[in-house]
């Protein structure tokens, strides 16, 4: 029966290892050979422990009963002292009546034993509150021991239940542990995808912020092309009008010339006839007036006027030269059918220059009626070859106008482009540092499937079931339970050692106390109280503390109450957490009002 609450601790620490050892069973139903070893071995320690306890409430009766006798002892031979110095003083008294003589050494006597009776007197005086002290001692321990007698079903019955809720805490001490640590791989995962999350944040509010500004300068630039578009599609109507007036001109000009050479064969025509008809030629004409035939004004001026206009429409366009050098060809055959013509009139008639067929064609046609009507249709053509080459110099100006614009659209594509390509060389930095990161946690997983047979070699090692699903969250939770009831039986051996140690130790100094010689052993009786009261009391005190609490004292002592290391402790409750579960992860900022500080920050820079 225990006497003390030091054994019950002992159990209590004791039984928290088969707990344990109940929630690994949890963890592997498939394992009855596991559960039936556990639980023999968990029968085998409540055997020892009952062991223990009973013969620790023997040892403590056995050394109250000795104490007891011994101070039993002591009050006899203090009476027998006692009763032995009353027959001597009453001896003392009848010789003291009978023989006066003996009267003074008596009472040197008297004084010595008086002197000794007053030093005795005040160590019965000492013993006395000793063995009152003692006598209390021990009826609280009679009571104590009533008490616990009383209630030991009662004590029974509680160390069952305590038993049972020792299990139950065990168990929720692993699930604890299990869930901390999956809280703590979470956060540090959601603290790593926050850091991620934010630097793709700022990436993508900086690359919008690029973005927008690329797209209001493109804006821009468009808007500015279509301007231009638009004033380069006006230049064009107006160059497509001006090219429908020359070609009017040139329609005009071509009806002309049917009219010139419709009237110049009629001319030749009566030319014929009057060169048939004529007689006299010399007297027509002065032969030394004309010396060849190119000599006319009104031909070189028009031949000027159409290689002129010629050369204009060459140089204006290369597709129009084709057409130029086909009306050259024309007009350059008509030229030599009209020189054949005329030096075909020249052979009829006679007349050699083209003076003498002007004068002749004058005195048969008025030159008022003809020569002004001729020569204003010359100046109206000039005109519009001056108008021509007006027209083309404007039309040089804006297409070297659109040269330049063409050259500001192409160094703007160019600097789109490096954009673009410094994007590009971003997204491949991107690319490559995912890759990076893909290979390190391919490393990682190659260096965990070589630590996995290490693991299962230490897991059967320890003395681990072998059944297991090549799981290695199981066979890591096996081992550290297997570690831990190794630690707690350890520990348990170990406080037991102790505290029959501390027991044994107040019966090697009552041994010693008795052999001792009597003055010594008196003198040291007050001291020995003492030290058995304080040595009793932190006895006591180590008592109750149980080996979990020296394992959690120590863990706190090297600041990290986990037996995980590199984690840190939760700063939520759990009915936070199962809200935070519930809810939506909140950021601090959105994506817009991220996006406006960004732009805010570089305004202001």
């Amino acid at each position: 029966m225990p006497t003390s609450p030091a054994p019950r601790s002992v159990k209590k620490v004791a039984l928290s290892p088969t707990k344990g050892s109940g929630l690994g069973d949890s963890s592997s139903p498939g394992s009855p050979s596991r559960f039936s070893k556990k639980k023999l071995q968990s029968s085998q320690i409540d055997q020892q422990l009952l062991a223990l306890e009973h013969d620790d409430g023997n040892r403590h009766s056995k050394n109250l009963t000795l104490c007891l006798n011994e101070y039993a002892k002591k009050i006899e031979d203090l009476q027998e002292k006692n009763r032995r110095l009353e027959e001597e003083l009453a001896f003392d008294d009848h010789v003291a009546r009978d023989d006066p003589f003996f009267n003074e050494q008596t009472a040197e006597k008297l004084s010595n034993l008086y002197l000794q009776g007053n030093n005795f007197m005040i160590r019965l005086e000492l013993e006395r509150k000793e063995v009152a002290r003692l006598n209390a001692l021990i009826q609280s321990q009679e009571t104590t021991l009533a008490h616990q007698k009383m209630k030991l079903y009662e004590l029974a019955a509680l160390d069952h239940n305590h038993a049972i809720m020792l299990g139950r805490v065990r168990k929720m001490e692993h699930d604890i542990d299990r869930r901390l640590v999956k809280m703590n791989e979470k956060l540090n995962r959601n603290r790593q995808l926050r850091e991620v999350i934010d630097a793709h944040r700022a990436e993508r509010a900086r690359m919008d912020d690029s973005f927008t500004k690329i797209s209001t300068e493109t804006l821009s630039k468009r808007h500015k092309v279509a301007r231009v578009n638009e004033e380069v599609e006006k230049l064009r109507q107006e160059i497509e009008a001006v090219e429908q007036e020359i070609e009017d001109v040139r329609q005009e000009e071509e009806e002309w010339e049917m009219k010139c050479d419709r009237r110049a064969a009629v001319l030749l025509q009566e030319l014929k006839e009057i060169a048939l008809h004529q007689k006299d030629a010399e007297g027509l004409v002065d032969e030394d007036k004309y010396k060849f035939l190119g000599e006319n004004d009104i031909m070189k001026t028009v031949s000027e006027a159409k290689e002129s206009e010629i050369q204009s429409r060459a140089k204006r366009s290369k597709w129009k030269s084709g057409q130029a050098k086909v009306t050259t060809d024309v007009m350059l055959t008509k030229y030599q059918e009209n020189r054949t013509y005329i030096e075909k009139i020249h052979e009829v008639s006679g007349i050699k220059t083209v003076s003498e067929m002007i004068d002749v064609f004058n005195n048969q046609y008025p030159s008022q009626l003809i020569c002004p009507e001729h020569f204003d249709r010359i100046q109206h053509v000039n005109q519009l070859a001056e108008e021509i080459e007006n027209h083309r110099l404007v039309s040089t100006k804006l297409r070297e106008e659109i040269g330049r614009l063409k050259q500001r659209k192409d160094s703007a594509d160019f600097q789109r482009m490096n954009r673009i390509e410094g994007l590009r060389s971003k997204i491949q930095h991107t690319n490559e540092q995912e890759k990076i990161k893909e290979n390190a946690n391919r490393e990682m997983h190659t260096f965990l499937e070589a630590l996995k047979p290490a693991v299962l070699l230490f897991h059967s090692r320890i003395g681990c079931s072998d059944v297991h699903t090549d799981d290695m969250k199981q066979v890591l939770s096996d081992i550290e339970e297997q570690i831990v009831t190794v630690l707690q039986a350890y520990h348990a051996k170990v406080e037991a050692i102790r505290k029959e140690e501390a027991l044994n130790q107040p019966i090697a100094t009552a041994s010693l106390s008795s052999q001792a010689p009597p003055a010594k052993r008196k003198a040291s009786v007050v001291g020995g109280a003492r030290t058995r009261r304080s040595t009793l009391l932190p006895a006591a005190a180590d008592a109750n503390k149980s080996p979990s609490a020296k394992t959690i004292n120590a863990m706190l002592a090297k600041q990290q109450p986990y037996r995980y290391t590199g984690l840190r402790p939760p700063h939520l409750s759990v009915e936070e957490l199962r809200k935070k579960d519930n809810v939506e992860e909140e950021y601090p900022l959105t994506y817009h009002e991220l996006k406006v500080k960004v732009w805010h920050g570089d305004a202001s820079q």
